[in-house]
This record gives C-alpha cells, structure tokens and sequence, in this order.
C-alpha cells in the first residue's frame, strides 16, 4: 500500500490524473486493512494527510477535507514519546494549516440561485 502511495504521489507531481485513482483505492481500502498494514497511528496520520495532499492537487475538495480532518484526528489523539512531540506539532500544524486553506477557499452556504426568481 504504501508503495502504491508513493506512485500516486510521484503521478500528482507530474500531473497525472492517474494518481487520483490510486488515491481513492488507498483511501478505500487503507482503513479495511490489517493492523500490519495500517502501521501505528504515527504512519496512518502521514497517510491520510498524503492522500489529503494529492485531492487537493486535483481539487477533489471532499476528499481532500476527508483525509485531511483524519490526519488532524489522528495527530491530535496519538500518544507518543516526549523526545517526538516537537516533531508532532509540526505535522499537526502543517496538516490543519492546509485543512485550513481548504476551508477558505471552498464557498460557504448554498449555491447562488440560477435565473431570475
């Protein structure tokens, strides 16, 4: 899984639409798989927060919203080691800071009414 995670983000890069369906078959699958594979929530928070990354390049902002908020869930909650939680606000704030820039650029409200009523 994780190498099918690096190819998607290697196609994102290149702007390949490709990598938005590797991304929604790790996305569906990611959280239906064992333990081994999941890893700890360290590594599930990374993954989500990749999958987040590679939406938002392609402006799929649900799913963008959805992995993104899974990561910020996953790092605020993790408990780990004190020598680690420098470097576990750092990715905590990366990823709320682009859950934030989602929330902003996404419009509020219901959509403008078409036509003269």
């Amino acid at each position: 899984m994780l190498a099918a995670l690096g190819l998607a983000k290697l196609k994102a890069k290149a702007g390949d639409p490709g990598a938005i369906i590797l991304a929604d078959n790790i996305a569906s699958a990611f959280p239906k798989s064992p333990p081994a594979v999941m890893g700890n929530q360290w590594n599930q928070a990374l993954v989500y927060a990749d999958l987040g990354g590679i939406y938002l390049r392609f402006s799929k902002t649900e799913a963008a919203a959805d992995c993104l908020s899974k990561s910020v869930a996953l790092w605020r909650d993790m408990k780990i080691a004190a020598v680690l939680d420098a470097q576990r606000q750092k990715e905590l704030a990366a990823v709320e800071a682009a859950l934030q820039r989602l929330r902003l650029a996404r419009p509020s409200g219901p959509p403008p009414k078409q036509g003269y009523h």
